[in-house]
């Protein structure tokens, strides 16, 4: 897999540049927001990155293919920071993100999906963090609200770097389409996300991410996840490409996973995937089998995740 062009050496250079200042051609942060189809959320996406109070930017909208007036409607924005690169076909959201960090010019890259928006001062405060932790940390992550879903909620994050590289066992639940602000050299080790993969190489990439790299997380909600698409993902193609993505996740990592707690973690994580897959077919007994199996594999989940485990299942058996 390819990663973006530039060095760790040229992104050291940049280490002890001031917050909101550009001292050579090239701006701190690249936000990469891919694009398929999505004429009704695409401007309010941009301008939640044009209203932000860190100014140092560029911003790289990638369309995947859209067949609607996707196009369209950013070229009519004319916003100066703005690089609109165009997929002949619709390669998925590896490919495009891909694109956006091959092509970036910024230290950092800070990703937004084209549906969900920041609040004004997120990149300002995630930089900030950034600035005063240690050398290993070479990303940062936001809390963020879900609208417009079945469960609207605020989800805030709270974890150490140590602690995280435990939590990304349990699934990727930081939303790092829309939260994620990382180092642009990173991915010269890490790699690219896996174009192969439909779903969940955002999971995959932070697997691999975690074996290096430390992250840390800002517990306030500064990004809003517009949940709109979860009701559209409820096709037999989405459930066999998530299938596909559990199966490369389980054969990438669990032999590279240190430990017998976390490669308990992580299988169990695998089961209850599968078994939200067969909850939404309505196989309520293969559900409740893999819930189970799941939770004797490794039971020590926390709140959140039974409060959300008791909603889903009296959702199924009404």
């Amino acid at each position: 897999m390819r990663g973006p062009p530039g060095s760790p050496d040229d992104a050291s250079d940049a280490r002890d540049r001031p917050q909101g200042t550009n001292l050579t051609d090239s701006p701190a942060v690249s936000v990469v927001i891919p694009a398929f189809s999505r004429a009704d959320t695409i401007e309010r996406a941009i301008r939640s990155v044009t209203t932000q109070t860190f100014h140092d930017y560029e911003i790289i909208v990638v369309d995947d293919g859209s067949t609607d007036r996707t196009v369209e409607i950013v070229k009519a924005l004319h916003v100066k920071e703005l690089k609109l690169i165009e997929h002949g076909a619709n390669k998925g959201a590896a490919a495009a993100r891909n694109t956006g960090v091959a092509i970036a010019r910024g230290r950092w890259i800070a990703f937004l999906d084209s549906d969900d928006f920041w609040a004004p001062d997120k990149l300002a405060k995630q930089i900030a963090a950034l600035e005063t932790a240690g050398p290993a940390v070479r990303a940062c992550v936001t809390g963020f609200r879900m609208i417009n879903c079945a469960v609207p909620r605020v989800v805030y994050l709270e974890f150490t770097p140590i602690e995280f590289r435990k939590e990304i066992l349990f699934g990727c639940s930081v939303s790092p389409g829309s939260t994620l602000l990382v180092e642009r050299a990173v991915f010269q080790s890490v790699g690219s996300f896996d174009e192969n993969m439909a779903r969940l190489e955002d999971w995959d990439w932070l697997l691999r991410f975690t074996r290096s790299f430390d992250l840390v997380a800002i517990r306030e909600p500064l990004a809003t996840i517009d949940g709109r698409l979860l009701s559209k993902s409820d096709t037999p193609d989405f459930d066999r490409n998530r299938l596909a993505a559990l199966e490369v996740i389980r054969h990438r990592h669990m032999r590279r996973v240190s430990s017998l707690a976390d490669r308990q973690r992580l299988r169990s994580s695998l089961f209850i995937e599968r078994a939200a897959i067969a909850s939404r077919r309505g196989r309520k007994l293969r559900a409740m089998t893999l819930v189970a199996i799941a939770l004797i594999m490794y039971p020590f989940r926390n709140a959140m995740f039974f409060t959300m485990l008791g909603r889903n299942l009296r959702r199924l058996f009404r």
